[in-house]
């Protein structure tokens, strides 16, 4: 909690981005710790923050505009689905995903206990990476390349990169951008597998479709984007290499948040990761599918895909 505090406390710039930080890490850590009187304290400076940031926007707009022959940039609020955002020549291409619902889990007698029950919930608009981040896109960022498999090249995932490696290349990216980047919840992850459908894959009934997997992939990663995209022209979600998300594992839906949100809340200390890999047999890669590992493990089939915040 304490670094995801300090994520938010280094944004700088405008007060939007500011107050979309502080409102991503309060609905991150809504619940009192009966544990820990620090969280609670987090979460009050955290509170106090946010006003801050709308004291400033507030002023902000009580400024008078100068007149430049700038040309505008269109405002986030008129963001839509399926547009492509591309904060800088080195980041990953982001696409918009439209806000909706749609059934999480596996239901009836398909699936494993962990992906029951099913349950329906509402996802609010975000951003999320076309394809998973890139060994060329990684070494941009944090000047370096810890991937098992470097001589696949610079389009290739990413990899043996731990759940707290990803979060400090978003950290880094955040930064370097302005832009408010971060792991997506499990809920947005699979929201945006399924593309408004219920494929077995992430795009797919078919896993030669749209997974390099166990089978097909000669027991290595490809260059992201090769396989059929789905729906909405995200590429890999299932297999090449796993994607850690922001939502701590549970062994099943119980109690799990409805709005999308990542869960983050309760005993467990692994993190969720999603989607299979290279060396997957074809039930992991699916769409419901779910793993948890320590958030300091790697492995040369881990990598993550970023999401990104935008306004609805």
């Amino acid at each position: 909690m304490q670094a995801d505090y300090d994520d938010a406390f280094g944004f700088t710039g405008e007060p939007d981005l500011k107050i979309q930080a502080w409102e991503l890490f309060l609905s991150n850590y809504p619940q009192k710790n009966p544990h820990s009187d620090e969280d609670d304290s987090l979460r009050a400076q955290a509170r106090e923050q946010k006003q801050q940031a709308e004291v400033e926007r507030q002023a902000a707009k009580r400024r008078p505009t100068r007149v430049t022959s700038r040309k505008p940039v269109t405002p986030a609020s008129t963001r839509q689905a399926g547009q492509i955002i591309k904060d800088c020549s080195d980041c990953p291409e982001m696409v918009v995903i439209a806000a909706g619902s749609f059934q999480m889990g596996s239901e009836g007698a398909k699936g494993a206990k962990d992906e029951k029950p099913a349950h329906s919930v509402s996802i609010s608009p975000f951003a999320l990476a076309k394809t998973e981040v890139t060994q060329g896109q990684w070494r941009a960022v944090m000047g370096s390349n810890p991937s098992y498999f470097s001589s696949c090249g610079n389009d290739c995932p990413v990899e043996q990169v731990s759940w707290d490696d990803a979060k400090e290349y978003l950290r880094k990216l955040s930064a370097k951008t302005g832009q408010s980047y971060r792991l997506p919840s499990e809920a947005e992850w699979e929201y945006a597998c399924r593309a408004g459908g219920q494929h077995q894959y992430c795009g797919s009934d078919s896993e030669d479709d749209v997974a390099w997997i166990g089978k097909n992939s000669d027991h290595k990663p490809h260059t992201v984007g090769k396989k059929q995209a789905n729906a909405w022209g995200l590429y890999d979600m299932s297999g090449n290499v796993w994607e850690w998300v922001e939502d701590l594992y549970h062994d099943s839906y119980a109690g799990a948040p409805t709005d999308g949100s990542a869960w983050t809340t309760g005993e467990g200390v692994a993190r969720v990761l999603r989607g299979g890999s290279w060396g997957s047999n074809p039930d992991v890669a699916r769409a419901a599918y779910r793993s948890g590992f320590a958030a300091a493990d790697r492995f040369d089939n881990f990598g993550f895909r970023p999401a990104r915040i935008v306004s609805p």
